[in-house]
């Protein structure tokens, strides 16, 4: 179906549609924030590009080159359809999944189309799953300069960090992901997660479904803070400049 966000035209599965059509914007408070890093961006990476809305927002909005990832068959097809329907010339899109090695790995695939997974993290996770080809960050993306990462890959955002050693060394993007310690437990766990934290002077915690966002430590991004509420995941943003929350 056709859908419209941020005034843009795309094409989504039906398994959005409810989400979409009631808010009118796809992760209100996420939106805002990569919306003010992008202005700045000269290199950003999409991973689990999914349908391609911060692709194509990030074409629209920037001068960045656009790198967008997406390993299941059916979401490429969107994202390239909305990537030429938007006529995005500085988008370059890649069917292939993001993790800690170069390698075939299968994705498990989710009834809903967003919660594909290289994480077996639900019941029945074997019944339908898919090969595809697996990259680091580091290899691929060694030519150029990354100064934005989002990852939204449902329990591997651990693996996809620890493939990007080298750019966060080297380059120190900011960061913005999703972090669900359910999920994680089943590929590495927070503690990688965290000792990245260390390495930046600020981190929020984004809960779009609240419009809320707030700064927290490194040593919060564990399980244990996250059994202690009612909400298993957020958005997470690591940067070294301070956000103006007020106007969020």
């Amino acid at each position: 179906m056709l859908i419209k966000l941020e005034g843009l035209p795309f094409y989504a599965d039906f398994n959005r549609k409810y989400k979409i059509s009631k808010r009118k914007v796809w992760e209100p408070v996420t939106t805002s924030v990569f919306k003010e890093f992008i202005k700045s961006s000269r290199g950003f990476v999409d991973v689990g590009a999914n349908f391609g809305y911060f692709s194509v927002l990030a074409s629209k909005l920037s001068n960045a080159q656009v790198f967008a990832f997406e390993p299941d068959s059916d979401n490429f097809k969107l994202l390239q359809r909305n990537i030429e329907m938007n006529k995005c010339q500085k988008i370059e899109a890649f069917q292939l999944a993001v993790s800690n090695k170069k390698d075939k790995v299968y994705l498990y695939k989710h009834p809903n189309t967003m919660k594909h997974s290289l994480v077996p993290y639900w019941k029945r996770a074997g019944k339908l799953k898919q090969q595809v080809s697996g990259v680091t960050l580091d290899s691929f993306l060694s030519d150029h300069e990354i100064d934005l990462i989002k990852i939204d890959v449902e329990g591997s955002e651990t693996r996809v960090m620890q493939g990007m050693s080298s750019i966060i060394a080297q380059y120190k993007p900011r960061l913005i992901f999703e972090f669900c310690p359910k999920f994680l437990k089943h590929a590495g766990g927070t503690s990688y997660i965290r000792e990245i934290a260390q390495e930046y002077q600020f981190i929020y915690a984004i809960l779009d479904r609240k419009s809320q966002i707030r700064e927290i430590k490194p040593d919060e991004l564990c399980e244990k803070t996250y059994s202690k509420t009612k909400y298993s995941k957020e958005n997470i943003v690591f940067t070294d400049r301070r956000l103006d929350i007020s106007v969020l």
